[in-house]
């Protein structure tokens, strides 16, 4: 039962990386600093949410770059879907 829970928690930090990583990121560095967890113990986790943060600001130029819509927020959200969607273009 403990090795499904932990299963479960893992897979769940996963996602929240996945879905907000400037979130997961901010936390991690808030229980770094407070010395609540060593600073190398959840760097898995600090490296998927710098690649998911590292996947927005691609995507966020991408649609940038084919003129989605002309407005930042239209761009913005376009970028997000394309990367849930793994679209290159709200169009496509």
């Amino acid at each position: 039962m403990t090795d499904l829970y932990r299963g479960w928690v893992s897979g769940r930090i996963i996602q929240m990386a996945k879905d907000d990583p400037e979130l997961v990121l901010e936390v991690i560095k808030q229980l770094k600093s407070s010395g609540e967890i060593a600073v190398d113990e959840l760097a898995h986790i600090e490296r998927i949410a710098r690649r998911w943060v590292k996947i927005a600001q691609d995507n966020l130029g991408k649609a940038q770059r084919q003129s989605c819509g002309g407005s930042f927020a239209f761009a913005k959200s376009c970028a997000i879907l394309s990367k849930r969607s793994g679209l290159t273009s709200p169009r496509a």
